[in-house]
């Protein structure tokens, strides 16, 4: 089945029409009720460079999101993956999810070496960074102020859509 239109009625969604797909069929299409409605693109992962691929599977080689050399030997120090390049283009947005708490898990417990959340810098040498690129960082309390200015935008809620617009804000 692959949706082809949407239904709707004053500017919001009531239903989807959906066609058989398969070779041959010339089945009326299908509606269903619905108000919402997710696009996602399905793709297939394609290889990088000295990182383990399968291409079978169209992954990256991986165990627990830490991705796996094919010698044993062979050690790719603390290189992850998620998502369809962790798990291949399936599932809905829960079990990539699922697969990411998977990977931050592994990553937590440093099982690849030392863990990522034992860092060798600073947060004061992050800053210094940040600060010698002008770039400004976004606090919490500065995103509760965007976050605030977008709910007093109106009913759908609308976005800030610019960086200027949200600094300007936060």
């Amino acid at each position: 089945m692959t949706p082809f239109k949407l239904d709707s009625e004053r500017g919001c969604v009531t239903g989807v029409q959906f066609q058989k797909t398969s070779s041959g069929s010339n089945a009326a299409p299908i509606s269903l009720a619905a108000t919402l409605v997710f696009r996602s693109i399905g793709y297939r992962t394609v290889p990088i460079d000295d990182v383990p691929f399968n291409p079978a599977q169209g992954v990256i080689s991986n165990q627990a999101g830490l991705v796996s050399p094919p010698d044993a030997n062979q050690s790719l120090g603390a290189l992850y993956v998620v998502g369809w390049a962790k798990r291949g283009p399936n599932g809905i947005i829960g079990h990539t999810l699922m697969d990411a708490e998977e990977t931050v898990r592994t990553i937590e417990t440093g099982t690849s070496g030392p863990s990522m959340l034992s860092p060798t810098r600073s947060d004061e040498t992050l800053d210094s960074l940040l600060k010698s690129r002008d770039v400004r960082p976004v606090t919490w309390d500065d995103w509760e102020r965007i976050d605030k200015k977008e709910r007093n935008l109106g009913s759908p809620r609308l976005k800030l859509a610019t960086v200027g617009e949200m600094l300007a804000v936060a």
